[in-house]
């Protein structure tokens, strides 16, 4: 029969289907995100004349968010005052607390239809590093403002509407062939 006939349909995510919420920024100036990231850095074991590997600390890496800049609202003021007000204030040299600063930061995917289908909670989300972007005045592009997000660890609360509707499947929505 082929490569035809073991064929399932399924629905494939797409990249743009996602909002983020990211402090005060609307969900609309966030252009694009990394996904969560998860090191496990893996430790080899030398015995005797071979070795093998456990798994290490493990570490969440940075992401970096891209947003949309505008005249109202600035996602340049929004971000700066974050920082001024929660994280670094230079004009009196005073830091704010982890328990202010930090942030949950939500990533929701969502199915063809607008419901929600996947999300992404990165919980104690800060800002490691923000760039203003650049002006040129021989470019009309937009004006992009890139954020690194530091944070503690990521969950993923899979499947909720991907899944409730499925049959033939597992809790992950796949769906099983034969």
């Amino acid at each position: 029969m082929g490569f035809q006939g073991n064929f399932v349909p399924f629905e494939p995510k797409l990249q743009m289907r996602f909002e983020m919420s990211l402090n005060n920024v609307p969900t609309y100036m966030v252009k694009a995100s990394d996904m969560p990231n998860l090191d496990q850095n893996p430790v080899t074991v030398d015995y005797v004349n071979a070795e093998f590997k456990v798994k290490g600390k493990s570490r969440w890496q940075d992401i970096t968010v891209t947003l949309y800049d505008a005249l109202s609202p600035s996602s340049a003021g929004l971000i700066h005052d974050w920082i001024r007000d929660e994280h670094h204030n230079s004009n009196s040299g005073r830091d704010g607390y982890a328990s202010t600063y930090k942030k949950d930061v939500d990533l929701v995917y969502f199915t063809p239809d607008g419901s929600p289908a996947d999300q992404w909670t990165l919980y104690g989300a800060f800002i490691a590093s923000a760039n203003w972007g650049n002006c040129d005045l021989s470019s009309d592009d937009l004006l992009l403002l890139e954020l690194t997000l530091s944070y503690d660890w990521a969950e993923l609360s899979a499947g909720g509407a991907a899944s409730a509707g499925s049959t033939g499947g597992d809790a992950s929505g796949v769906q099983r062939a034969g």
